[in-house]
């Protein structure tokens, strides 16, 4: 995959439409673990669902202002959030015809600062993959964290698919 980098105007005039909040990453694991307490596993849901609708829309803002390609979108999109403090990611295969969108997260803030776990707890992430891969496929898809280094693996990994791809089992919660 082709590496496209913002032009400085670019990046300021995307920045300029994005308000940015900075914020202790023990906050929001703190915040996640308060609605798991009071929701059970609909907390996942709610994160999951958040992050999908504010990717999907962010992904066709940067798309209409940049007229990049899906491929090379994708990528950019991952390095802003690399840049802003989400841990580094990195586009591991992307397929747009087929829906297809698999994301590795290698240092989560999420995972790091929830702690050790037997489940999945990076729904954030989760959700903002299914909601990229949803703008640059135009494609209903469901995203699963194949990989969570809250359960003691290496990084995390999300992978988007096609609704139509999509097995009962992927469903994690």
């Amino acid at each position: 995959m082709q590496r496209s980098a913002l032009s400085p105007a670019q990046k300021t005039a995307a920045e300029r439409k994005a308000t940015l909040l900075h914020m202790p990453a023990e906050l929001l694991a703190e915040l996640q673990r308060s609605l798991e307490d009071r929701l059970g596993e609909k907390a996942a849901e709610f994160f999951y669902s958040a992050a999908e609708a504010w990717a999907a829309a962010e992904a066709k803002r940067l798309k209409a202002l940049l007229a990049e390609g899906a491929e090379d979108l994708a990528g950019v999109f991952c390095r802003a959030l690399s840049e802003r403090g989400w841990g580094s990611w990195e586009v591991e295969k992307f397929e747009p015809q087929a829906g297809l969108l698999r994301v590795l997260v290698e240092g989560s803030p999420i995972a790091r600062s929830y702690g050790q776990s037997e489940a999945a707890v990076c729904h954030l992430f989760c959700g903002t993959v299914a909601g990229l891969a949803q703008a640059l496929t135009g494609m209903p898809v469901n995203a699963s964290e194949l990989a969570c280094a809250a359960r003691g693996e290496s990084h995390c990994l999300f992978e988007a698919r096609a609704l139509s791809e999509v097995r009962e089992e992927s469903w994690q919660w």
